[in-house]
């Protein structure tokens, strides 16, 4: 039996032996056709006895794996101003006026904590903004697996 491999519209006959199952098709082609490593193949008989086996395209991310794992594996911390603004929750009844004096006395460490925290929070919004308008760019190699 023939086998024809249906993907972006193109019929492609390929070889019984590579059509056998999924994996040999993504092992075999996958470097001609990257969506064969997150589509979905499914398979059919025609009329004519063919084995059609059609490509779909599954989204995916495309090149983010490495950012993401990387910024996981970074430290985990608080925003010095929310961590500041936290201790003095705990150390100060906000309510009592007194308490109030006690904090201002503190004034020098509460503007470093608000410069750290804001200094902080600009750098995240630039890096923010130089990923949602970062240029989509083409791999230099074929990924293993592919």
């Amino acid at each position: 039996m023939s086998s024809v491999l249906i993907i972006d519209g193109q019929r492609l006959p390929i070889p019984d032996d590579i059509a056998q199952d999924d994996n040999s098709i993504r092992r075999a082609l996958g470097p001609m056709f990257t969506q064969l490593a997150n589509g979905s193949i499914t398979r059919a008989i025609a009329e004519d006895k063919t084995v059609e086996i059609t490509v779909t395209k599954q989204a995916g991310r495309k090149g983010y794996q490495e950012i993401l794992h990387s910024l996981d594996c970074q430290p985990h911390h608080i925003n010095p101003a929310v961590a500041f603004a936290f201790q003095l929750h705990q150390r100060f009844d906000l309510s009592d006026p007194t308490s109030l004096t006690q904090i201002m006395t503190h004034q020098q460490i509460i503007e470093e904590a608000i410069q750290a925290g804001t200094n902080e929070l600009n750098t995240v919004a630039t890096i923010f903004k130089r990923l949602l308008f970062s240029a989509a760019t083409h791999a230099h190699a074929v990924p293993i697996s592919f």
